[in-house]
């Protein structure tokens, strides 16, 4: 499923993101001995949808551009850390716990990359607004 962004690099931190937490499914999941890999796609195919779905709503909605971008990564965030302690026991409690931390320190540079990415799209349609604006005022 194709997913809706705001730009290429807003799109590419997305994917990143996504394959990041496949991974991390992977792992805890050790796919070869629970086989439970393939019960997380769903679920990361219902958050593309849901984000997909508000994306093509955002006009229509009272939710900002901004709140928008950073939904996804938070979506599958939290589903990845709802499916680790389904499946936690005693025997795998460390591990899930250490990769765990580990997708915090992932969310929390994705956070960054995106925090980016809106800043130059706020600087771009500043730009143009004050180009607009001297646009009208030679005129």
């Amino acid at each position: 499923m194709e997913m809706k962004s705001l730009n290429k690099e807003h799109k590419a931190i997305l994917d990143m993101f996504t394959i990041e937490i496949e991974g991390f499914i992977y792992r805890i999941t050790d796919d070869l001995k629970f086989n439970a890999f393939a019960n997380f796609k769903p679920v990361i195919n219902n958050a593309k949808q849901l984000h997909n779905n508000i994306g093509a709503q955002l006009e229509k909605m009272s939710i900002d551009e901004s709140e928008w971008v950073y939904m996804f990564p938070n979506y599958l965030l939290f589903a990845g850390i709802g499916f680790a302690s389904a499946i936690k026991n005693r025997n795998n409690e460390d591990y899930i716990n250490n990769e765990t931390e580990h997708l915090f320190t992932l969310i929390s540079e994705t956070i960054c990359d995106l925090e980016n990415v809106m800043n130059k799209r706020k600087t771009l349609k500043e730009k143009n607004r004050i180009k607009k604006h001297l646009n009208k005022q030679t005129k």
